[in-house]
């Protein structure tokens, strides 16, 4: 369990994060670690339960958003007929994995 003498050793771990408790993780600030998180609709169970952490840093900065519309020009003209032409390479096809991932959030 937790020690005074692990205070140190915290402190060095958590600094420059802020630590709430019972926020909903969508209304605080990148840089958050929550303790027992409020969030709507979902029950969560396990670990995700007890701790959620909103990482320091945001995916994309904001004057290089990636929209869907973005996306899907990228997709355009990678599809099954350029792979099979061979003027698409297969890491290519669709955009690459990368825009099939950020697709799919």
């Amino acid at each position: 369990m937790f020690k005074r003498e692990n205070g140190p050793f915290l402190s060095r771990c958590l600094h420059g994060w802020r630590v709430r408790i019972g926020r909903d993780p969508r209304h605080v600030r990148p840089g958050t670690v929550i303790l027992f998180p409020v969030t709507r609709a979902t029950l969560p169970c396990g670990l995700s339960g007890i701790i959620t952490i909103k990482p320091k840093t945001s995916e994309q900065p904001p004057g290089d958003a990636i929209t869907p519309s973005s996306l899907f020009d990228r997709i355009r003209g990678k599809d099954l007929r350029s792979l099979l032409a061979e003027s698409t390479p297969p890491e290519g096809y669709l955009g690459g994995s990368i825009c099939c991932i950020l697709l799919m959030r």
